[in-house]
């Protein structure tokens, strides 16, 4: 039942995913889309996830030490007596039948250890889980806003173009009536070949961006109906308020200083399950025995019943369990320090995406009071073209700081957009919303 389920859950996904392909070409994106249809269809997450499900099978593995084994033999043999003791006791044909029962009832403590290694090797592999779903929903989340800032990128840089291309041809008329120098007019060319090199680069950018989002996604997305509406200012609310909550989230939260504690765990109840080794054990045992002509041949059949305890102590067996010992202590020790390391990297790492993110953010503040500063001068500049007061030369070069200021802008928010969800993995929060695309 469980493998029906498995089979029918992959192929839903596939289904899912064949069909969001084949419809999403003119259609609206969102990042949730994306996300949503990275954790339905991704490979890497469902090799994730069977890895998740062999390590749950540790626990029935463990229980299983605490449960009775019972066994069925039959076997069927002849023999051949010479010179018996009895007479026309001289072989047969054995029919042997035999059930045995054995049942643990003390293993010096291991079966509890066990348990809880188990438990805690579960809560470390879901632990990695997370950290690989995160990972791949970052990288998505990202790769969903490169092609949008490559969108944008391509459209200012258009947009810078076309602004050149009217200053070349403005110096070109005026070099002709005199106005103007032939150096003038290089001056121009080297302009316009320079945003027709970057607008080439923006556009050979985006189309990497997109076939990138279509290898990780599956979704065969228009640039153009990539739908934004990420928020600087406001997705910032969902970060922690302060760098000490951050840490105190980042402990509680990572999957992978989670994924180092349950393994310290693990490890702790390794080192007691082998120390147990030398302890007593005690087990019950019961058979029962049932043959058919019995050697030597003199009976038709024969039955044995059996039952009864048994205890048993380890004196030595050549400094194989002390030295087995020695080695889970040591391993103890060693993902104690794990942890401790991987707290520290990740503090370290959370530091410096939450500097980095703000002052991202506060540069995309400036960046955006820039934008509508070199918006009012453009219109300033172009009403006074109207009256005479400015040239047409002062209303591009005025068009085209503004649209300078849009690209920094864009960068700005670029670089806090990473930081943003490069914290959201840490905190294990980048799921698909409904909504929006907040942390959840």
């Amino acid at each position: 039942m469980n493998k029906f389920i498995l089979s029918f859950f992959c192929m839903t996904s596939l289904f899912i995913a064949h069909n969001v392909r084949a419809e999403t070409g003119h259609k609206i994106i969102t990042m949730n889309d994306a996300l949503r249809v990275t954790l339905q269809s991704d490979d890497d997450i469902h090799a994730a996830r069977q890895r998740l499900e062999i390590t749950k099978e540790q626990y029935s593995q463990a229980l299983a030490n605490w449960r009775p084994s019972v066994q069925a033999e039959a076997s069927v043999y002849k023999s051949d007596i010479d010179n018996s003791n009895f007479a026309g006791a001289d072989g047969s044909t054995t029919k042997d039948m035999s059930l045995s029962v054995d049942q643990p009832i003390w293993r010096g403590g291991r079966s509890f250890f066990q348990m809880d290694e188990a438990k805690y090797n579960i809560k470390a592999a879901e632990a990695l889980f997370q950290t690989e779903v995160q990972d791949i929903l970052y990288q998505t989340a990202l790769s969903y806003a490169d092609v949008y800032f490559s969108r944008e990128m391509k459209r200012l840089y258009t947009q810078n173009k076309d602004i050149l291309d009217k200053q070349y041809n403005i110096a070109s008329e005026r070099q002709e009536i005199g106005d103007l120098t032939q150096t003038d007019v290089l001056l121009a060319q080297t302009r316009r070949q320079r945003a027709i090199a970057d607008l080439t680069a923006a556009a050979y950018e985006l189309d990497i961006d997109v076939r990138e989002f279509d290898e990780r996604t599956g979704l065969q997305i228009n640039p153009e109906n990539v739908e934004w509406n990420f928020d600087l200012m406001t997705q910032g609310k969902n970060l922690p308020d302060n760098i000490d909550e951050l840490f105190l989230d980042i402990e509680n939260s990572n999957p992978e200083i989670l994924y180092a504690y349950y393994r310290e765990l693990a490890a702790q109840k390794s080192k007691d399950e082998v120390g147990r080794e030398l302890f007593p054990q005690i087990g019950a045992f019961a058979s029962y025995n049932k043959q058919y002509d019995p050697q030597p041949g003199l009976v038709d059949d024969s039955s044995t019943a059996t039952i009864g305890l048994r205890g048993t102590l380890s004196l030595y067996q050549g400094g194989a369990t002390r030295s087995r010992i020695r080695a889970a202590k040591k391993e103890a020790k060693q993902r104690i320090h794990e942890w401790q390391s991987v707290k520290s990297d990740m503090r370290e790492r959370a530091s410096m995406l939450w500097q980095r993110f703000h002052a991202a953010r506060v540069e995309y503040e400036s960046r955006l009071a820039e934008v509508s500063l070199a918006r009012q001068a453009a219109d300033g500049v172009k009403e006074e073209a109207l009256l005479g007061q400015r040239s047409t030369i002062d209303v591009l070069d005025a068009d085209r700081d503004y649209i300078e200021a849009e690209m920094s802008a864009i960068q700005s928010q670029r670089r806090a957009v990473d930081a943003y969800f490069a914290l959201g993995a840490m905190l294990n929060k980048i799921k698909p919303s409904r909504t929006d695309i907040a942390l959840r």
